[in-house]
């Protein structure tokens, strides 16, 4: 294959169909001597198949993620020259190192290297044996997470929320409208976490200043049990005293399902809605950060999924929608983002600070009891 090589890392490539390149593969190239540098690894951002001339050829972009030594040791690459290259699929080895280990990072307060948790949501997509850790300090920026009905969208924050409990001291506010995480509370972890489940509002606000205080994990709120008509207030209260406790700096995750339902395109009038914009666009600096869940992209009000520098984006179908989440995200290819269409329930692609470069994953089977789910097919037997 020819890769054309750049002063950045991102490029082109043609490759022969025999290659079989596919959008989101991850391979190692193998230079041919003396036409560029070592092994490297390399994402597959694109790949076309071009019927020209007899054999036809496959093109596209192509991000090279690091350089591979004679030991399997990884270091980074930040400029590629033009070179021709055999491809060969991501050796397990190699990928355990690249997708399943995290790098420090510079703490912004001490200026000194930490090393951030790895938070092991799944396995690459393309091969099962290799691990997926996700940094746990990139959850410093707001999160979209986006899947249409039926993707595992609640399963998968379920597996991503046992990872922040037991792998970060975040303070966790659930907003919970469904009742997927109601059974949180059984987790080993969650000691320290209260979930508020009941019928009577005061129960929530008393889950509230538990929440605040100093050695508490933070709270569910399980708004299911409670009149649909009540959730504005139970929801603005908790994010009020967010906002007005947020001089503390405590790192604190908002975790919002249905944030369509809070924060929607077409009304931001209510206190729940003007209380998350302003999160959206000044909680950061306080530590307060959101991650916003929906299946319902176009109905999350553009000021709140603008600020979000992480998106995990699981099945959807409508095209719409995904020409949307792309034009929010403009440093994916648009070729990844379409892969979307066709993920089956519990796949994945994610980009962002969470990540080294633009994944594809399952996510893994969870220990968290499911609430919420389907309900058992009993029914549809004779």
């Amino acid at each position: 294959m020819r890769v054309n090589g750049s002063i950045q890392p991102r490029t082109t490539f043609a490759a022969p169909m025999e290659f079989g390149l596919r959008t989101g593969e991850t391979v190692i190239l193998r230079p041919e001597e003396g036409t560029g540098p070592g092994k490297l690894l390399a994402l597959v951002e694109s790949a076309i198949a071009n019927n020209v001339g007899r054999r036809g050829a496959i093109t596209g972009n192509i991000q090279i993620l690091a350089a591979i030594d004679a030991s399997d040791q990884l270091t980074a690459v930040t400029a590629v020259p033009p070179f021709f290259a055999d491809a060969e699929p991501i050796s397990v080895p190699v990928g355990a190192t690249y997708y399943g280990q995290v790098d420090s990072t510079v703490d912004p307060v001490t200026k000194l290297p930490v090393q951030p948790s790895a938070l092991v949501i799944g396995q690459l997509l393309t091969d099962a044996r290799i691990p997926i850790a996700i940094n746990a300090s990139g959850f410093n920026r707001h999160t979209a997470f986006l899947a249409q009905s039926g993707a595992g969208k609640s399963y998968a924050l379920g597996v991503l929320l046992e990872e922040l409990l037991a792998k970060t001291t975040a303070r966790l506010v659930v907003l919970d409208p469904n009742g997927d995480f109601a059974r949180i509370g059984e987790l080993h972890e969650a000691a320290l976490l209260t979930v508020a489940d009941s019928a009577d509002p005061r129960r929530y606000r008393s889950a509230l200043r538990r929440s605040l205080q100093r050695r508490s994990r933070g709270v569910v709120l399980n708004l299911n049990p409670l009149e649909p008509v009540l959730w504005d207030g139970i929801v603005s209260e908790a994010l009020a005293l967010l906002w007005e406790r947020r001089d503390q700096q405590r790192a604190t995750i908002i975790v919002i399902d249905e944030a369509h339902n809070f924060v929607p395109s077409d009304n931001v009038e209510s206190n729940v809605a003007r209380s998350l914009i302003k999160i959206a666009a000044e909680g950061r600096k306080y530590g307060l950060w959101l991650i916003l869940a929906s299946q319902r992209p176009q109905k999350l009000h553009g000021n709140a999924i603008s600020q979000c520098d992480n998106l995990v984006l699981m099945r959807i179908t409508s095209q719409t929608d995904v020409d949307h989440i792309a034009g929010s995200f403009g440093a994916v290819d648009r070729t990844m983002m379409q892969l979307a269409t066709g993920f089956r329930s519990g796949s994945a692609l994610i980009v962002g600070r969470i990540v080294k470069s633009p994944t594809l994953l399952k996510f893994r089977k969870r220990r968290l009891p499911e609430a919420g789910g389907d309900i058992a097919l009993d029914w549809a037997r004779a």
